[in-house]
């Protein structure tokens, strides 16, 4: 069998087989756009471009059997459902603008739900209790990223520590207090604010959004079904706007 010649940081390694490089893109040490040498040219070629490997990186994502629905549906092994939340993105950035960012709590629930119910050997642990936390952004944001679906997708990739850290800057600025407590008369104002908050919440978790959407859409999977927490966000919203609107 062929074995390859790798390179991390400047330093190449020893051969090894094709099992092991994909092994080690799937665990993240290498990913498509790391280079090997072929032992019979002699030249380095970049993952993505042979062939072999990226058909075995590919493999195990389309036969993975991952759910976000309900336990159940996770212990009957039913397929096709999709992969995190998905989502468009029209439907996305509507959503995230209209309700003042109020649907990002509704989207981490349920992509913490998908690794929640994915996971069976962290069942009952924080998967749950973490759901609406926001202290777990940044962790959520690299379990979605190292996520071997995921990473078998070299398009559209993100920085989840660069994310988090803007996610939790928009959490202060929402709380600043003159904004909170402009005057009567100044509710216009506050209404512009509140809309942009919700665009940054949107243009921030877009990178993210889009990764999930590019792997569904190449494993052929539909927009995930609704769960009680999205209509009890969009009663939530409907409620701040009538407040804002009655405050003009």
């Amino acid at each position: 069998m062929k074995k390859w010649l790798y390179s991390i940081n400047g330093i190449v390694h020893e051969p090894v087989s094709e099992a092991k490089i994909t092994d080690m893109i799937l665990q993240g040490i290498l990913d498509t756009d790391s280079s090997l040498q072929d032992p019979e040219s002699q030249q380095w070629i970049h993952i993505r471009d042979i062939s072999s490997i990226m058909n075995s990186v590919h493999k195990p994502a389309l036969n993975l059997k991952f759910h976000e629905p309900s336990m159940e549906q996770m212990l009957e092994g039913d397929a096709g459902l999709p992969v995190f939340y998905h989502v468009s993105i029209p439907v996305f950035m509507i959503l995230m603008i209209a309700s003042f960012g109020v649907y990002s709590i509704y989207w981490f629930y349920a992509n913490w739900q998908y690794i929640f119910y994915s996971d069976k050997s962290k069942r009952g642990k924080a998967g749950n209790r973490s759901a609406l936390n926001y202290l777990f952004i940044g962790s959520l944001l690299h379990k979605i990223r190292n996520d071997k679906m995921m990473m078998a997708e070299p398009q559209g990739k993100f920085d989840p520590g660069a994310i988090s850290f803007k996610i939790y800057v928009l959490i202060l600025i929402s709380f600043f207090p003159p904004f909170i407590n402009l005057p009567v008369g100044w509710g216009i104002l506050k209404m512009v604010f509140a809309l942009m908050l919700g665009a940054g919440f949107a243009y921030i978790l877009l990178p993210v959004q889009r990764k999930i959407n590019i792997v569904n859409e190449k494993l052929g999977r539909s927009y995930s079904s609704l769960r009680l927490l999205f209509f009890l966000v969009v009663a939530y919203t409907l409620v701040i706007w009538f407040r804002m609107i009655s405050a003009l």
